[in-house]
């Protein structure tokens, strides 16, 4: 959140977030944003889990700390392409650690989610306070409020961002099950699967 302000909502998802987490596991994280920046923020958050990887090296061995689930853009929520019991499912589970509000706020405009999952609606609870942004955050939000920058920016994010995805799943081209796992979550996440649109 410091280092990129232009993300409306962080939501814990996966077994962070259903109580199941075990120190082996990576910390799974669905982001809400602003349109038209969502790979500006792909690419940042790329960048900062790697960083925390690097703090939780041992062994000689790296291992993902951090990772980005799915990345929602306004638009993209207003509403959702999709109305299924999946993406509800993925929903009901994404604990909203900042951007409370903004969470709520995409449940109460699509219907059909409260329709499967009546439990979400409840009231937000006052929403933490996003913290200052740091040097980087505040560059970060200055191209945001220029349309030029930002879309130069965004598409620098899309070009660094599928770059290092497929280099990571190229590296992991020979374990089939790695490759049958990518495959099942570009099918159930589409179209909101990274480089889907």
């Amino acid at each position: 959140m410091r280092t990129c302000p232009l993300v409306d909502c962080v939501g814990l998802s996966g077994s962070a977030a259903t109580g199941g987490y075990i120190p082996a596991d990576d910390v799974d994280l669905d982001l809400f944003v602003r349109d038209d920046t969502k790979y500006l923020t792909y690419a940042v958050a790329l960048a900062l889990g790697f960083l925390v990887s690097l703090r939780a090296w041992k062994s000689g061995r790296l291992r993902k700390v951090i990772c980005i689930n799915v990345i929602w853009t306004r638009t993209q929520t207003q509403p959702f392409a999709r109305d299924d019991e999946a993406l509800a499912f993925e929903l009901l589970h994404c604990q909203p650690v900042f951007g409370e509000r903004h969470f709520h706020q995409v449940i109460s405009s699509n219907p059909w989610i409260l329709r499967l999952f009546p439990q979400l609606d409840r009231e937000a609870m006052t929403d933490h306070r996003f913290p200052e942004p740091n040097a980087l955050g505040r560059i970060v939000a200055w191209i945001g409020r220029h349309p030029t920058m930002l879309t130069i920016s965004d598409r620098l994010g899309r070009f660094a961002s599928q770059a290092t995805y497929s280099f990571v799943h190229w590296m992991k081209r020979k374990d089939t099950q790695a490759m049958e796992r990518l495959a099942f979550l570009r099918r159930v996440k589409f179209p909101y699967e990274f480089f889907q649109d």
